[in-house]
């Protein structure tokens, strides 16, 4: 083992990442007097859907996903989602180098869902647990994302969101803290002002720290442990250098909360932005060792998302227990394709569209049950609207049985 891959071994063993069975009980004796926090301000539900977030969900906000040997074993057990992902908006004003809003090809219209349809979609899902909201539009652009937001709190479930706080004012940090919103993913991909303004184009790199911090301060003026924020850095060939100052500038920002993250994740590439990625491997190893030691100095929680050349194979995928809403009210399986595929070809290749079709008879509908068996069957063909996953292999899978077009 190298020095670096020993550096990050240990940061995963300080934080307890490894999905083993022994370290669920230092997961629980972390996050046991938030549990116990929203049990008295928000009541047992909304404790019930914390610990269910904690055990059952890897994504924002969760840790483990202990029903997925379940899942593998037998795929239609669900019969309703217990989390979901919604789109809100596709407004955005911003144009940041890598978003699929400033190329022409992804076919993106800016559109808003109406608060009417977003809670015909929460109201669909009895046995719902978690929500993340995200996309590729601003929230805070949507008039009633707050409304939505209150909605969510009222029906006592699990809130993640993502944002890039350039419209994240003292009234929204007090709103989201008297909420219980559980966890917010900061989009930051720059540890400097120069190169944060130049790949997020339109964003303010002081503004944004500074929004961030008075969320911060006024969550210690309330003693709130909510929300967590995690903070989402996009490795490029921009900015790949300021990986280890990015962890010092991330320390700076205290009070963040119980197991914050944060995650370098390998950049979404489409017809367009080709010449800016760069996997981790390539990432010069003095870097990643100044990066890791930082993270081991400031006892960071440091992850690592599709960052690498070698994704795990497609049979291994739960994503699809995930599935995603598109703001027109597609369904689609998780927001793995999202970015990479355009938006017709997602309309055509989706399920059904929520707005038209109940949830559950979408869910329980031949075509998806028929894909979620595909998923897990090591000899299907992959489906072809899986084939540009960018979180897992299925080029190794394709090129022995196929795709299924």
């Amino acid at each position: 083992m190298n020095q670096a891959d020993a550096l990050r071994a240990q940061i995963m063993r300080n934080h307890h990442q490894a999905q083993l069975m022994k370290n669920v009980f230092f997961i629980i004796k972390e996050n046991w007097s938030d549990g116990i926090y929203l049990l008295k301000k928000f009541g047992l539900k909304r404790w019930y859907n914390f610990w269910y977030t904690k055990l059952f969900i890897v994504d924002e906000g969760g840790e483990f996903d202990l029903a997925s040997p379940l899942y593998h074993r037998f795929p239609n057990i669900l019969k309703s989602p217990r989390k979901i992902e919604v789109e809100n908006t596709t407004v955005c004003n911003k144009k940041c180098i890598f978003c699929c809003h400033n190329h022409p090809a992804q076919q993106i219209k800016q559109q808003q869902m109406s608060f009417e349809n977003f809670k015909k979609i929460i109201d669909d899902l009895p046995s719902l647990r978690w929500v993340n909201i995200a996309g590729i539009g601003s929230n805070f652009l949507h008039k009633d994302f707050v409304k939505m937001l209150e909605y969510l709190s009222a029906k006592k479930l699990n809130v993640n969101f993502v944002d890039e706080f350039d419209f994240f004012t003292e009234e929204h940090s007090r709103k989201v803290i008297e909420l219980g919103v559980n966890s917010l993913y900061i989009s930051f991909d720059g540890a400097t002002k120069k190169t944060y303004e130049k790949i997020k184009v339109n964003c303010n790199y002081d503004k944004a720290l500074k929004n961030i911090r008075s969320l911060l301060r006024l969550k210690e003026e309330v003693d709130s442990p909510f929300p967590v924020l995690h903070f989402r850095f996009i490795v490029n060939k921009l900015n790949y250098k300021e990986m280890p100052d990015y962890i010092e500038l991330i320390h700076s920002l205290p009070n963040r909360g119980t197991r914050a993250r944060v995650e370098f994740i390998g950049l979404i590439v489409f017809p367009g932005i080709e010449k800016y990625y760069i996997a981790m491997e390539e990432v010069p190893e003095e870097i990643v060792i100044r990066t890791y030691e930082n993270a081991l100095k400031y006892n960071i929680n440091l992850y690592f998302s599709h960052a690498s050349i070698r994704l795990s194979s497609m049979t291994n995928c739960v994503r699809w227990t995930e599935p995603f809403v598109l703001v027109s009210g597609e369904i689609i399986q998780c927001c793995a394709v999202l970015m990479q595929t355009n938006r017709e070809f997602l309309r055509r290749e989706s399920f059904g569209n929520v707005f038209e079709k109940s949830f559950g008879e979408i869910w329980n509908s031949k075509k998806y049950k028929e894909f979620r068996k595909q998923i897990v069957t090591p000899d299907a063909k992959v489906p072809q609207i899986c084939f540009d996953c960018c979180a897992y292999d299925t080029k190794e899978r394709a090129s022995k049985f196929g795709i299924n077009e």
